[in-house]
């Protein structure tokens, strides 16, 4: 994996956890 492909895992992974966080 490219480093920007790493990164847009990583943010979307921490995105999702926020969400369940929220809900």
């Amino acid at each position: 994996l490219k480093t920007e492909q790493i990164a847009i895992v990583f943010l979307a992974k921490i995105l999702d956890v926020m969400h369940n966080v929220l809900e």
